[in-house]
């Protein structure tokens, strides 16, 4: 049984957060904003962030760069939207996960939604290179933490469904274990393309035994 916490924060509107100019209304400019965002992420994917310009993406997709500066006011805002594009992508695949297997336990649940990460590393450009990269580096911690709260809490509420607390402090707990098995899951990959599948079994078990500690220590 799903809380749908996750589902509420993938539908959530992130336009204003992410620095987007102007939110899309007709199809045609949805699939403009989407060959930005996807030629952004795999420039990223192929030179790393820093060297990815507005006018390099605008080579790219063939647009003229007067539409990439429609929606997006600079090079930062760019970044942000790309994060929050691979961001939504991995929560697809974790609903999708989550809705197929049908976790029975809070364990089940938080290891379906780590193994998700994994998965969206393997298939979803810009992923493996931006998600949880350009936020840290671009020096703006505020939009940083709302973004790091936003999933945690969101994870925190599937795992309500199970009978976990909802407090702040466990929220905290919940974002740290999620941070965690996202660092090991980075270092899976940097040892091997496909991912290393020790360090892939670990980024699921560590942080589900930090998180069993401090249930134990609130018990």
């Amino acid at each position: 049984m799903l809380t749908h916490s996750l589902q509420s924060y993938l539908d959530s509107d992130f336009s204003s957060a992410s620095g987007l100019r102007s939110n899309p209304r007709q199809d045609r400019s949805k699939q403009s904003l989407n060959v930005i965002l996807r030629a952004t992420a795999d420039l990223i994917d192929e030179s790393g962030y820093a060297s990815v310009t507005t006018a390099e993406v605008a080579k790219r997709t063939g647009l003229a760069i007067g539409t990439v500066y429609r929606f997006f006011p600079d090079r930062i805002a760019l970044m942000f939207g790309v994060y929050d594009h691979v961001l939504k992508g991995f929560l697809d695949i974790a609903v999708a996960r989550l809705a197929e297997s049908s976790p029975q336990s809070w364990q089940d649940s938080f290891a379906t939604i780590l193994t998700a990460s994994a998965e969206a590393r393997r298939t979803i450009p810009g992923y493996q290179s931006v998600h949880h990269r350009i936020l840290g580096e671009t020096g703006d911690s505020e939009r940083y933490r709302e973004r790091i709260t936003g999933i945690g809490t969101a994870i925190a509420g599937e795992l309500s469904t199970f009978g976990l607390p909802s407090s702040e402090e466990w929220v905290q707990h919940v974002t740290v274990a999620y941070e965690l098995s996202l660092s090991l899951q980075r270092l899976a990959f940097d040892m091997s393309p496909s991912g290393d599948e020790r360090l892939l079994g670990e980024a699921v078990s560590l942080p589900l035994r930090y998180l069993s500690e401090h249930l134990d220590e609130q018990g």
